[in-house]
């Protein structure tokens, strides 16, 4: 049986928090530093499903898809602006989903060694994320001007 994040992942959405969302229904919240350039990540936590309201959920509107082997990488934005997202599938089962506020729109995504480089654009910037595969919480982010 599917975990409550993997099967609103299999419906295409996902909570509406900043963080990494896992199949095991655990997740690790980031906040935004105060000079929005780096997040912060909490301490792995169960997620608290005593309330399942269906507010709490956001649909994911995906931009761009890539299968690598037994990686399927995908991204994109939600129905709220300014927010984004990055998939992570292995095997066609979900490693997990990076949501972030104020991120924009991520419209590609690609597999370097065990580091995912997503890009998203707020103009008149180009924003060049690095999420590491096997850490997403350890994102970086590296903005410049168009």
């Amino acid at each position: 049986m599917n975990s409550m994040v993997e099967s609103h992942w299999l419906r295409g959405s996902c909570l509406h928090d900043s963080g990494v969302f896992f199949p095991d229904d655990t997740y690790i919240a980031l906040t935004r530093l105060a000079k929005g350039t780096d997040y912060a990540a909490a301490k792995r936590a169960p997620i608290d499903f005593s309330v399942d309201e269906q507010d709490d959920w956001i649909e994911l509107e995906p931009r761009f898809t890539v299968q690598l082997g037994e990686h399927e990488l995908s991204c994109g934005g939600t129905s709220w602006e300014a927010d984004g997202f990055v998939a992570v599938a292995v095997n066609g089962r979900l490693l997990w989903i990076l949501l972030l506020h104020g991120a924009e729109v991520f419209f590609e995504v690609e597999l370097q060694n065990d580091v995912l480089v997503a890009w998203s654009e707020e103009y008149p910037f180009h924003i060049d994320w690095r999420i590491p595969l096997r850490g997403p919480e350890a994102l970086t982010k590296r903005v410049t001007r168009m």
